[in-house]
């Protein structure tokens, strides 16, 4: 949670709960992280004076660790040469250790966050089609690298120049939070044309994997994809599947990802040449994410729609109310006013591609509930026993209910 701030800087935060949450104040903005905000809810949080003392990291030469994980970044090179999940105990980047021979030599194909230029040669609808590949260059060699030890969180930024374009790349590690975020800023001035080709730019992430399935999110669903060299879309994650246990990248503005093997690559942007002369010059700021663990797919697509979706922010406080809570495996994608009616438009898709059983609790008291389509049309009434809706899905079902509140 981000929020713009002038006040004391020695506070915490409390929730409704009484549950106390680091603060800090970064450049004007007060930032704290939680998980505790209900879906479709509010949820009021409190600044209190005081700080709360807690060990935040704990380091070892380039080591540094949370409760989560350990990860290893490269102090010379700027890239994440390891990362271990401690809660699992497996290594999901491997060890990219020094070469015996020359100890400052190792296998940068192997690190984690590697930007890689790739050099498309000069072809027709350059817009549209990713060209032959003639040159890849990884981008190993740094202006400056800073460590920016924060309370709540660390950042490692890493200032790199590539031809006459700087590139910035930061890591975020949470002392209290399961993820680990990346983010990717330029001002990016190397364009395409008909002599050089098309430049390409992709985050690549080599994981520690074995016999795995590989899966993309689309609208409304996820996709088992082969393996093999090449370019997917992909909405909001994608990432592999071993054993129940997950190796995935989420995204917020970028769906296309590349998979070699245990390679899987972040497409952050290309500058083609044609019809546009010039179309991803400029400015870019992207923001990703990894997640490792045992979940499901539901569970996944969830955690990526959080981290698409922020917290609409206020001040003031409101009387804590619940309309409703979800049973099943199955996803609400939307909830809004009914186009010219006093009803609402829930709507719930399933992604596992199985068959179940889900329930609607409400909270609140209900008049009608409405088994309803994409045009809002009330096509079923249903029966509510209790405030409680059961109802049976199939797989990749998109549900939608109409709901009169009373």
């Amino acid at each position: 949670v981000k929020l713009k701030y002038n006040g004391n800087e020695n506070i915490h935060i409390e929730d409704d709960c009484g549950k106390k949450i680091d603060a800090e104040i970064i450049e004007g903005n007060l930032v704290f992280n939680t998980t505790l905000i209900p879906p479709y809810n509010f949820k009021t949080f409190y600044i209190k004076e005081g700080k709360i003392d807690k060990c935040c990291f704990a380091k070892k030469e380039e080591e540094w660790e949370n409760e989560f994980y350990s990860i290893w970044i490269d102090k010379k090179s700027g890239l994440i040469r390891g990362i271990y999940d401690k809660k699992n105990n497996k290594e999901v980047i491997p060890r990219a250790n020094s070469i015996p021979e020359d100890r400052s030599s190792f296998w940068a194909e192997t690190c984690a966050n590697l930007i890689k230029i790739y050099w498309e040669k000069p072809h027709p609808m350059s817009a549209w089609i990713i060209g032959n590949i003639y040159k890849i260059e990884n981008l190993i060699d740094i202006e400056k690298f800073e460590i920016k030890e924060k309370n709540s969180h660390i950042i490692f930024e890493v200032i790199r120049k590539y031809k006459d374009t700087e590139i910035i790349q930061r890591t975020l590690l949470y002392r209290d939070f399961p993820f680990i975020d990346f983010e990717f800023e330029t001002d990016w001035k190397i364009k395409g044309n008909s002599e050089i080709g098309v430049p390409m730019v992709r985050a690549n992430f080599n994981f520690n994997i074995q016999k795995s399935e590989f899966f993309c999110e689309i609208p409304f669903g996820v996709m088992k994809r082969k393996n093999i060299p090449r370019e997917y879309p992909a909405l909001r994650w994608a990432g592999f599947r071993e054993n129940n246990y997950w190796y995935v990248i989420i995204n917020r503005e970028k769906y296309g990802y590349y998979i070699d093997g245990n390679n899987l690559s972040l497409t952050l942007f290309r500058n083609p040449y044609e019809p546009d002369r010039n179309p991803d010059s400029g400015h870019h700021f992207i923001s990703y994410r990894l997640f490792f663990g045992k979940s499901t797919i539901t569970e996944v697509t969830k955690m990526a729609m959080e981290y698409n979706n922020q917290p609409i922010l206020f001040n003031g406080e409101i009387k804590k109310f619940d309309l409703f809570k979800i049973k099943g495996d199955i996803i609400p994608t939307s909830f809004k006013k009914s186009t010219g009616e006093n009803s609402y438009i829930l709507r719930l898709v399933e992604y596992e591609g199985k068959k179940g059983k889900g329930a609607l609790i409400f909270e609140r008291d209900v008049k009608n509930v409405w088994l309803s389509n994409v045009k809002e049309e009330s096509l079923k009434k249903l029966i509510i026993k209790n405030k409680k809706l059961e109802f049976d899905f199939n797989p990749y079902q998109i549900i939608t209910f109409k709901v009169e509140f009373k």
